[in-house]
């Protein structure tokens, strides 16, 4: 049984990654929080409707939905050489984000408080025994943007053991919480 509920639990976590519009779609209000969803016996999952009713031998669970609690307020994907990736973003815009300096990213005029967030590179090799390196400031030191204010900032650069980091304008991925 515990095996059919971490399968389970690793398909609530791969619906709400592909298919956070059909989740939010059963929320119980227009503010979605959670979903309705079914856990058949061979640990299929099922959507159900906003009561959650379940057939015979189905369990009932509870999957956040997108919006809800613990889930991204935005994203975005900045491409190598820095510019927006607005098939890979949600809840941010390409005029949300400043680059005016080689490997610093701001962020502002989300539409959002950003309380928390990750950032991961999008990255695939070493440059020349150099290591790629990113690091999200919270809050932001806009002057290195050239702004005067921002909500976040993205460092990247290439680590070259016992000298100065140098910017570089590596892609990266960014989730705020």
């Amino acid at each position: 049984m515990k095996k059919k509920v971490l399968i389970a639990a690793g398909v609530i976590a791969a619906m709400l990654a592909s298919a956070g519009a059909a989740v939010a779609a059963t929320a119980v209000s227009s503010a979605p929080v959670t979903g309705k969803a079914c856990v058949t016996a061979s640990g299929q999952l099922r959507l159900t409707s906003k009561t959650g009713t379940c057939g015979t031998g189905q369990k009932a669970t509870t999957v956040l939905a997108k919006g809800g609690p613990g889930t991204a307020l935005g994203y975005a994907h900045i491409l190598p050489g820095g510019a927006f990736d607005a098939s890979r973003s949600y809840n941010v815009k390409a005029s949300n984000v400043v680059s005016n300096r080689v490997g610093f990213t701001c962020f502002r005029g989300l539409g959002f408080t950003p309380h928390n967030g990750a950032v991961t590179l999008d990255y695939n090799g070493l440059f020349n025994g150099q290591l790629p390196q990113a690091t999200l400031m919270m809050p932001a030191q806009p002057k290195l943007c050239g702004l005067t204010s921002a909500q976040a900032e993205v460092f990247t650069g290439l680590v070259t053991p016992g000298t100065n980091t140098p910017g570089a304008k590596l892609g990266f991925y960014i989730v705020f919480y």
